[in-house]
């Protein structure tokens, strides 16, 4: 992401919507992020993981609430644009690893990928491989296309995990191939930003 700069601009409505197509491997359930928890645990397990990054509040707090360690989770109290949470602790974050005491927060606007959003992701995994301690990005706004910087910029190997409305949970494998894919679906949208 360092020559191409998709922030500023409001993201085409065709791109949004194959953004929001599965990107990898897509856990089905509707109803419930139990039922498909025992999948995506077995899945992590699967893969000896670089880091790992959860983008959405449900998907963040099942994590948490099942004792998943997360490395960095993007989240911004709202499922389904609708504001659902009110702190950091619904989300069931504890202090230890880093937690509540390496909150980075954000303005992102709907739509968008900002640059202040884009570098809360790359300073925060800086930090995590330098000192271990996990972070939390609080956004201002929504983190709807969150995952995609995430992927984009998160070390070979890690893999991030997002919610997909109605549908059930993706979890990314962080491939040179997925990251390729990712940089060239935006190059052909919007090239180079501002």
């Amino acid at each position: 992401m360092e020559k191409l700069k998709p922030y500023g601009y409001k993201i085409p409505e065709n791109l949004r919507s194959n953004l929001k197509l599965p990107q990898d491997i897509l856990l089905k359930n509707k109803n419930s992020f139990e039922k498909v928890l025992p999948r995506l645990i077995q899945e992590l397990r699967t893969h000896r993981l670089n880091l790992l990054i959860t983008v959405g509040d449900q998907v963040t707090k099942f994590a948490n609430q099942y004792k998943i360690n997360t490395d960095l989770a993007v989240v911004d109290f709202r499922v389904k644009r609708r504001k659902i949470y009110s702190s950091m602790r619904d989300l069931y974050f504890k202090s230890g690893r880093g937690g509540l005491s390496n909150v980075i927060t954000v303005k992102n606007d709907p739509g968008k990928i900002t640059k202040t959003l884009v570098s809360a992701i790359r300073v925060s995994l800086d930090r995590i491989i330098s000192d271990g301690k996990s972070r939390i990005i609080k956004v201002n706004g929504e983190e709807d296309l969150a995952a995609v910087p995430a992927i984009i910029l998160s070390p070979l190997g890690s893999v991030v995990i997002y919610g997909q409305p109605d549908r059930g949970v993706v979890v990314v494998r962080v491939t040179e191939e997925k990251k390729s894919q990712l940089i060239k679906m935006l190059e052909e949208n919007i090239g180079d930003g501002p």
